[in-house]
């Protein structure tokens, strides 16, 4: 299992600095430099818990030198801000890559789309043809969960059965509930406090479920909010970043004081990309 976690930064750091850098960078190639200098990474392996320390064939950061599995699709549900940083990924390790959205999106060197809902079983069924693993990574927005997470979990689990392949599940914290500055572990405790938790808790199980059963062999990755280049509508999305980078104040969710935790949005893609090559992945958190 891979646990994506955000090191918490120094006390003097944590606050928003609505004071201009002396040197400020300009330009959209600075700005991303910025972004990356500012951010930990730091993602880390827990099987069952405990920790563990990746080798260089799996770690994260080296995932697109893997050795190419011959003759597979590697299918890849959702085309938002983590679904096509996956997609480069895998086709620079030598994987074919079929991208899944309901949009046309713009072309990508190496990848062939389909474009459709995953909530229609026959766009599901045709997603899942030919593929070895299938990474759901489609989230609507927050006030479409409930009409629409539930019809594209079956069509996630659809598309997978087809050709019997694994099926990687991109995840958040909602399950977990407060925990009170506990750490979340893979196997919980989950004590979701909210409507939007509960429904993830459910499709959790759902997931788990299927496995268990043999319906498809299915491995969850949680993240928590997104950080970095290509990530916006997020809590430190664009309105952050342009603001505090053109010298006034950032504009955020919250007390901005308060220990937050951020996933880089990259990391979250080389992280999915190692569920879907590692064996003993899958029946996991």
């Amino acid at each position: 299992e891979l646990l994506f976690e955000a090191r918490e930064p120094p006390r003097e750091r944590r606050g928003v600095d609505p004071q201009p850098r002396a040197r400020a960078p300009q330009g959209p190639l600075a700005v991303e430099r910025e972004k990356e200098r500012h951010v930990v990474p730091a993602p880390r392996s827990v099987l069952h818990g405990c920790k563990h320390t990746l080798s260089r064939e799996t770690d994260p950061c080296a995932v697109a030198t893997l050795p190419a599995m011959s003759n597979t699709t590697h299918v890849i549900l959702g085309a938002g801000q983590i679904g096509t940083h996956l997609a480069k990924i895998l086709v620079a390790g030598g994987h074919p890559v079929r991208l899944v959205a309901r949009s046309e999106g713009s072309p990508l060197d190496g990848v062939t789309r389909l474009r459709g809902s995953l909530a229609d079983p026959d766009t599901a069924r045709a997603a899942g043809r030919g593929a070895a693993v299938v990474y759901q990574c489609m989230n609507p927005p927050y006030d479409h969960w409930d009409a629409e997470l539930p019809a594209l979990t079956e069509g996630a689990l659809t598309a997978a059965k087809v050709e019997g392949a694994r099926l990687v599940v991109l995840d958040n914290l909602y399950a977990f509930g407060r925990v009170g500055g506990a750490p979340m572990r893979p196997e919980g405790p989950f004590a979701p406090c909210s409507r939007k938790g509960a429904l993830r808790l459910r499709l959790q199980e759902r997931y788990l479920t299927a496995h268990a059963k043999g319906e498809a062999a299915v491995a969850i990755g949680k993240a928590s909010d997104f950080v970095g280049p290509g990530v916006v509508n997020a809590h430190l999305g664009e309105r952050f970043f342009q603001r505090v980078f053109a010298g006034r104040a950032g504009e955020c969710f919250g007390d901005p004081s308060l220990p937050h935790a951020f996933t880089y949005g990259p990391d979250v893609a080389r992280g999915l990309a190692v569920l879907g090559a590692r064996p003993e992945a899958p029946g996991r958190v």
